[in-house]
């Protein structure tokens, strides 16, 4: 059907108005002229299907998109708007829904995944090709992993009662730990304190005595989405190996990776030493904070992946998902809180854990992936924060998106969470980055800075500073982190804490935090990354922390030794950092806090939802301020679900079925 308006000229001015990105704009122009097409109604699902990848989404539904399309691009509000660009609403009034649905069989961008197309149309969705492969092979790599148990040894029953000597009706951990031992892919989903880091050494002692007993050596890697997440895991690891029985901790490391580094990736090219064709030397994987891991991740580190090896998925299936397009972790964990166990499952759990799960029981008949549902475990009991905790309660409650209940705990508060409401942002943060003795702020690591430092004095500042941070949603804007870095920095130098001269060229002064803002593999350093600008007997130096790590084989114990070690950059070497006192919610995934604080902004935005909150509040440790500047805006913000498309939970099921 020839379109009666200008689709092209009208997607440029989507481009120009900021409500696409100029790179679906020229994949939509590169595809018209490369191909002959009837007419141009097809680029507009190219320019919607790229628009949503640029938002996280590995795909869209066509019909949807039909139906209201203006929420699926980034329109400004209607007073905002120039009159003379068409919206994508007022463009689609001039198609039916049979000829736009019609598209998607009759023209040559698309196709249903046998040609060589570069969109593909299947079960509803609509993809970019490449964004289909690698849904297709992750789901492949799924089907064929969770197809058979492993096998385990017949002393699983007594290796899992000296792991886990305190008996209970219902030890989720031991459950998880039982479950990710007899399989080749498993997912162990929990929220914060749920005892994740715990299940999985404990895991790992389990695996690797049994190996050990048989003559054999367990290649065991631990790896992490960003470098921050891989010296958390370290340390945590570090701590629980100390705990298991004796014995069981020997030939254990602690060292974790960024997955990008254990996959070898060649830099600036996209591609991975380690692939299909040049397999891991691995026997067990475990992948921590995997809602951050996107779906080219996943699906490079399934692909590199030796069949015989075991896979396991840790992380909070609540959390924000990846930057990048995909959901992978909450995909997976669909069917997490219902269980859905087959009776066999049911009574193997009962015989080597001595744990009776049968309420938690699925069937053929139930919606679900009930194959996939087998190597899956929630672990559903918090360690960290008690029934009366107003951290956990309020987590809870916005997890639920239960808008009153966050109403309720916010105007009570209690002694691990309060509310400041914002009449002026300056005065507010003045209090809130000082810090009291109740709640961290800055001042602490700030008076540690006196006169040149050494190792231990800097491991100490880092420590230090890491006790509190504050978060916000937004980069840009009065509310965003960039401005807020600007406000902080002049509050801590009017109140004599640094010394930042705004007329000085340099941006270096001691006691500026900054954040690594890209995998720098000539440095050392991976994004996320925190380090502090001290003064040394050489001058300036950026102090970041030295993970501990497992060289020419040496034990747990001499990582332990060589913990609070730092690692000094001259500031000129660090080519992408950024001042690190405010952090988007983002980029603290991965991190935790004695005291974290979110501001919660004065206008809505879409990157504001329930999962970023949530995220926000079990940065938390111990204390948790909310800062408030739009009641409307917070509530918004609780009943806001991220609602990623994708076809993974679907292809899953069908190929299980």
């Amino acid at each position: 059907m020839p379109s009666p308006v200008d689709i092209r000229g009208q997607i440029q001015l989507w481009e120009e108005a900021g409500w696409i990105r100029t790179l679906d704009l020229e994949l939509a122009l590169m595809l018209a002229d490369t191909v002959q097409l009837n007419d141009d109604w097809p680029l507009l699902l190219v320019v919607f299907a790229s628009h949503q990848l640029g938002r996280g989404h590995s795909c869209v539904d066509p019909q949807s998109i039909y139906n209201d399309p203006d929420r699926y691009l980034a329109l400004p509000p209607d007073g905002a708007r120039n009159s003379a660009v068409m919206t994508p609403s007022q463009l689609l009034a001039e198609i039916s829904l049979d000829c736009w649905m019609a598209l998607l069989s009759d023209s040559v961008l698309i196709d249903q995944g046998a040609g060589s197309a570069p969109l593909v149309y299947d079960a509803g969705l609509l993809y970019l090709r490449r964004m289909w492969l690698l849904e297709c092979l992750v789901a492949r790599s799924i089907t064929e992993r969770t197809s058979k148990d492993r096998a385990t040894s017949d002393l699983i029953s007594n290796d899992l009662a000296t792991l886990f000597p305190t008996h209970a009706e219902l030890d989720w951990q031991k459950i998880a730990c039982a479950v990710a031992a007899s399989s080749y892919f498993s997912v162990i989903t929990g929220g914060p304190g749920t005892g994740k880091t715990t299940t999985v050494v404990r895991l790992l002692a389990l695996l690797n005595q049994q190996a050990l007993r048989s003559g054999m050596t367990l290649n065991i890697a631990l790896a992490a989405p960003t470098g921050k997440a891989a010296a958390r895991l370290t340390e945590s690891i570090e701590g629980a190996l100390q705990s298991l029985p004796e014995g069981y901790a020997e030939g254990l490391s602690s060292e974790v990776q960024t997955l990008h580094r254990l996959l070898g990736v060649i830099p600036n090219s996209g591609r991975y030493r380690y692939h299909k064709n040049h397999k891991l030397p691995v026997d067990l994987l475990v992948v921590d904070e995997a809602s951050m891991v996107d779906l080219s991740l996943f699906a490079a580190t399934l692909d590199a992946l030796p069949e015989h090896a075991q896979l396991v998925m840790l992380g909070d299936k609540d959390q924000l998902a990846s930057v990048e397009a995909g959901a992978a972790l909450a995909d997976l964990c669909t069917d997490a809180e219902v269980g859905g166990y087959t009776q066999t499952r049911v009574d193997w759990l009962a015989r080597v854990t001595g744990c009776k799960i049968d309420q938690w029981l699925g069937s053929q008949g139930d919606s679900g992936n009930l194959q996939l549902n087998q190597h899956l475990v929630m672990l559903r009991e918090s360690h960290r924060f008690s029934a009366e905790s107003g951290i956990g309660q309020l987590a809870s409650a916005v997890n639920d998106g239960l808008s009153d209940r966050v109403e309720q705990l916010l105007i009570t508060e209690s002694d691990d969470l309060r509310r400041l409401n914002v009449d002026e942002l300056q005065r507010t943060l003045k209090g809130l980055v000082l810090g009291d003795q109740h709640f961290a702020g800055y001042r602490a690591y700030l008076t540690l800075l006196e006169g040149v430092v050494t190792d231990d004095q800097a491991a100490e500042v880092l420590a230090a500073f890491d006790r509190f941070r504050l978060l916000s949603a937004l980069r840009r804007g009065p509310e965003g982190v960039v401005a807020l870095n600007e406000q902080v920095e002049s509050i801590l130098n009017a109140e004599g804490l640094i010394e930042r001269d705004s007329h000085q060229e340099s941006e270096w002064y001691v006691g500026r935090p900054v954040m690594v803002t890209q995998n720098d593999y000539v440095v050392g350093l991976a994004n996320g990354d925190i380090g502090i600008t001290l003064m040394t007997e050489s001058g300036l130096r950026v102090a970041f922390a030295q993970a501990a790590k497992s060289q020419d084989k040496q034990s747990h114990q001499d990582e332990a030794e060589r913990r609070g070690k730092v690692r000094w950059i001259h500031p000129s070497r660090l080519q992408s950092v950024e001042t690190a006192y405010v952090m988007t919610v983002h980029k603290s995934q991965g991190s935790e806090f004695e005291h974290a604080a979110y501001l919660s902004p004065s206008r809505s935005n879409p990157v504001l939802t329930r999962e970023l909150l949530y995220t926000a509040i079990t940065r938390s440790k111990s204390r948790f301020t909310l800062v408030e500047m739009n009641r409307s805006v917070l509530m918004h913000t609780v009943s806001a679900k991220v609602e990623r498309a994708s076809g993974l939970y679907k292809r899953l099921a069908k190929a299980l079925l």
